[in-house]
């Protein structure tokens, strides 16, 4: 499905990435972890092709993205939910008109089916009677739901969440975490999400990629994770258990 192959990209002097290597199986949820600065957000940016690496290649169902012409590349990214760490809502639109943003402006969909597509959404992450809110009568949870509602309108296959947790309570986040699960277990899409939640990448990732200096030094199931050897995961995951311990 997505394929990184010595990919490394710098700003000036900053090396972010060197020669990453990562494959994101089909039909998975892949989790991205790793300390800040690491390079995380940048990754999804040169998947999305809002950037080109330095070196390496980045495939999207078999097809070099960095070598696709600029409408190639606009087509491709039609395959792309995006889901983004503060939802990145339009304030002076309410519910509704963000949801059905993406249907107005890439199909040809009448209004009675757009509304029936948005309300199919609104329904599968567990929102009802909102569609005449506004963002900021949401709550930080209810945003998230919204904003997963738009990513996956045109029920794109592949879904990335860009630190989906940050910011809600224990309570939120653990719905949060039931949502992922819930969506991916109907749609059977891929996921691909970054995170500094341990907790939720362990409950919810098949994989968690470990993202070290540029490099992903540890690509293993939660389970397996736990016992790397690697001294930068085990300083890592001792720090993020004993963060969680003393909350």
């Amino acid at each position: 499905m997505i394929e990184f192959r010595n990919v490394s990209k710098n700003f000036g002097e900053q090396n972010v990435l060197d020669k990453l290597n990562l494959v994101v199986e089909e039909g998975k949820i892949t989790a991205i972890m790793g300390p800040s600065g690491a390079g995380k957000s940048v990754t999804l940016k040169l998947l999305m092709g809002l950037l080109k690496p330095d070196e390496g290649q980045i495939f999207v169902h078999g097809s070099d993205i960095c070598a696709l012409a600029d409408d190639e590349l606009a087509s491709l990214r039609k395959k792309f939910g995006m889901l983004f760490q503060d939802a990145a809502l339009f304030d002076y639109m309410n519910v509704f008109e963000n949801v059905s943003f993406p249907l107005y402006e890439h199909t040809k969909l009448s209004d009675e089916e757009i509304e029936k597509r948005v309300e199919a959404s609104l329904n599968e992450v567990g929102l009802e009677n909102v569609n005449q809110k506004l963002p900021n009568e949401l709550s930080g949870g209810m945003r998230k739901r919204v904003g997963l509602a738009r990513a996956i309108i045109l029920e794109p296959p592949i879904v990335l969440f860009d630190e989906p947790t940050t910011g809600l309570d224990p309570i939120i986040t653990s719905q949060i975490g039931d949502l992922i699960l819930e969506t991916h277990a109907k749609r059977n899409n891929t996921f691909l999400m970054i995170s500094h939640d341990l907790a939720l990448s362990y409950r919810v990732a098949h994989k968690i990629a470990m993202l070290y200096k540029g490099q992903i030094v540890e690509f293993a199931s939660p389970k397996e994770l736990k016992y790397s050897t690697h001294p930068f995961v085990r300083e890592y995951l001792q720090a993020q258990l004993n963060l969680e311990g003393s909350r």
